[in-house]
């Protein structure tokens, strides 16, 4: 016997009415075929003699019987679908019951002994009848209504090499009622059409299956610190479904999510939905710092005949995006161009100091980039004058004079360093490491770096370098020059 393929039946709708017999569509496994029974007019002779009420009354009554015949026949063999199913699984249920007790109820060890065999025999068919019950007995679940829907998703990845795509929901059934269709024909809106906050698509629903096609939401991210945004577009699309599947496998092809149609499948509707929502790799080029990102997408359930809200789904998304190879010192004084810093020397007259006293100090407007717009717990800072190793203080730093090595202390000018953190002054020590922690909730400062679409923020670290004070006579006339290098780590940046 050759088995036909299901058939599923399209109901096409203009408004919240059902469609007419001669506008049903069908679908087989072969393909989609439309077809549009032709009408057919049928000519009533209207008997002159009968009054206009009895014509009524016979046409509302002919009415209410087919539609009370047609609902009574649909119950009628749906229940006899369920009871042929229930009568089958118990003649399995008893035969493989009497089968065994027959077959392993026998104890083939016990001779003599008709009591205690029967006895043992009775005992063993009632275990295994208890073991069959469990094996056996078959599901039925009730699936469930439609209920609100709330996830919390989270990818890593560097701008350099962004990751793959972020699944919102995948094929998330969206509840079904057994015995009623109206889960089935649910589509899924926007809060806003125009407004990207939580998402912007189309409000209203269409009575339509355009198989194939997804929808675009485009959804604002915001950058936690720096408070930059940008939108990047979910896609989203619907599938239907049937719970119990009755015998039926979900339609896989998509539609978009405000597009909706009531589908048969051996003449029972299909009675829920599921919906999938992802982030494409390719939104993630459109991000232009790193940072960490955050969203909320925001979908209303909505039913198709009545119109009210079914259920809410939420999604709260982050990206924790890295730049690993644009950390950046900023200093706003110098732009691009290197920076040549002046100490400030100056002469103060002094009896006690042949020549006078000079000292001197200046301060380099410092702000670090971590690349992460300053979400990072902590930093480390390590400054260097690129001198060997000389007899002075850890916290000394010096210039020397041109031409010599500053080996000797006639030769250099030396000065102390102080870094200004979060409102508070640290001593900084020449080649030490020094670890500012709490970054992500310190003090931050925006600024437009080059290569950059958009303002940044970075962390205020201004640097006060303060000479202290020596006899000018102690000192070999001359130019003195040196360097100060400032190295950056953070867990975001590259080694």
């Amino acid at each position: 016997m050759v088995c036909p393929a299901p058939r599923y039946l399209l109901h096409t709708q203009s408004g919240h009415s059902e469609p007419a017999h001669n506008q049903e569509q069908v679908f087989n496994r072969e393909g989609w075929r439309y077809g549009i029974a032709a009408s057919q007019h049928r000519s009533i002779a209207a008997s002159q003699h009968r009054s206009i009420a009895a014509s009524q009354h016979r046409s509302i009554a002919a009415s209410q019987h087919r539609s009370i015949a047609a609902s009574q026949h649909r119950s009628i063999a749906a229940s006899q679908h369920y009871s042929k199913i229930t009568n089958k699984y118990n003649e399995l249920y008893r035969f493989v019951l009497h089968f065994t007790c027959l077959f392993f109820g026998k104890n083939h060890n016990t001779k003599n002994q008709p009591g205690a065999d029967k006895k043992n025999r009775i005992i063993r068919c009632a275990l295994l009848q208890t073991v069959l019950t469990l094996l056996l007995i078959p599901d039925y679940s009730i699936a469930a209504d439609a209920v609100d829907q709330t996830i919390t998703v989270k990818t890593s990845f560097d701008r350099l090499t962004p990751g793959g795509q972020l699944t919102l929901w995948n094929n998330q059934k969206a509840g079904a009622i057994p015995g009623n269709g109206i889960r089935g024909v649910d589509f899924w809106r926007c809060l806003s059409e125009t407004d990207s906050t939580n998402g912007a698509c189309r409000r209203s629903g269409v009575w339509n299956l355009p198989f194939g096609q997804e929808s675009t939401i485009p959804l604002r991210f915001t950058e936690k610190r720096s408070k930059n945004t940008v939108n990047l577009n979910i896609t989203a699309h619907a599938i239907h479904y049937a719970d119990p599947p009755n015998g039926c496998v979900p339609i896989t092809a998509f539609i978009p999510i405000h597009y909706t149609a009531g589908i048969r499948c051996y003449g029972i509707r299909f009675n829920g939905r599921m919906l999938t929502a992802y982030l494409r790799p390719g939104e993630y080029t459109k991000i232009p710092s790193g940072g960490i990102w955050e969203a909320r997408l925001i979908l209303q359930q909505i039913g198709w005949y009545d119109g009210k809200i079914v259920a809410t789904w939420t999604a709260n998304i982050t990206l924790d995006v890295t730049d690993r190879n644009n950390g950046a010192i900023y200093l706003p004084a110098f732009g691009r161009a290197d920076a040549l810093v002046d100490l400030n020397l100056r002469t103060k007259p002094l009896s006690t100091a042949p020549g006078g006293e000079v000292s001197g100090s200046t301060v380099i407007d410092t702000c670090l980039y971590d690349g992460y717009n300053s979400n990072n717990a902590w930093l480390q800072v390590t400054l260097s004058d690129l001198l060997p190793p000389l007899n002075r203080a850890a916290d000394l730093f010096s210039v020397t004079k041109t031409g010599t090595t500053g080996a000797n202390p006639r030769d250099r000018v030396d000065y102390r360093v102080t870094m200004n953190y979060n409102g508070k002054p640290v001593a900084m020590e020449n080649k030490k490491t020094f670890t500012l922690n709490g970054v992500d909730t310190a003090l931050i400062r925006p600024v437009a770096l080059p290569g950059f679409p958009v303002t940044v923020v970075c962390t205020p670290a201004p640097l006060t370098l303060t000479v202290q004070p020596f006899a000018k006579a102690s000192k070999t006339a001359g130019r003195y020059s040196g360097a100060l290098r400032v190295n950056l780590a953070a867990r975001t940046l590259a080694p």
